[in-house]
């Protein structure tokens, strides 16, 4: 297994074996030659306070208001609130990606994924999808959004060898959160 450069992830993108839908060019998504950075979408949602566990294994959730973001967005202390990226993403079988909140805002109590880090082989196979954040933060944040900075990155990794994957439909998932 290596990590993919810059030059690498532009060179699967140009030969259409990871696709990657954005507003933005692929080259403006990368923080340096390694990091691709990933922007918020400006809407948020929470979940009820119960959570019927049966239900979100079916990916069935029951869902508070959405939250649209803006420059003045304040985050209260304490919350927890699910997101996407605005970018959607397809990886083959033998690519895989770690997702991080970037350091600036891990310092200050902001986290972005509370599990999930890793996509897998065959993400977005059956169409591209987007990332759900798990986004916690530890304290009461004023000016929350801007919708040109990237909270996160992805790094690429070539594997040695293709993996079988399952062919799911992880935009359903996206579905079921943001309506």
């Amino acid at each position: 297994m290596k990590i993919c450069n810059k030059d690498k992830i532009a060179k699967l993108v140009a030969q259409r074996k990871i696709i990657i839908e954005s507003n933005i060019s692929v080259d403006d998504h990368f923080l340096d030659q390694i990091r691709f950075g990933l922007r918020l979408d400006s809407r948020l949602t929470y979940l009820n306070e119960t959570v019927d566990l049966k239900l979100s294994t079916k990916h069935q959730y029951s869902i508070g208001e959405s939250l649209r973001l803006n420059s003045n967005s304040i985050l209260e202390s304490n919350s927890f609130h699910l997101g996407k990226s605005c970018a959607k993403f397809e990886l083959p079988a033998n690519i895989i990606a770690t997702i991080h909140t970037r350091s600036k805002f891990a310092r200050v109590g902001l986290e972005f994924l509370c599990s999930s880090n890793l996509m897998i082989p065959g993400f977005g196979y059956e169409q591209p999808s987007e990332i759900v954040y798990e986004i916690r933060n530890t304290y009461r944040l004023k000016n929350f959004y801007d919708n040109y900075t990237f909270y996160s990155f992805l790094i690429f990794y070539e594997l040695d060898e293709h993996i079988s994957f399952s062919k799911k439909n992880y935009s359903s998932r996206i579905s079921n959160l943001f309506k």
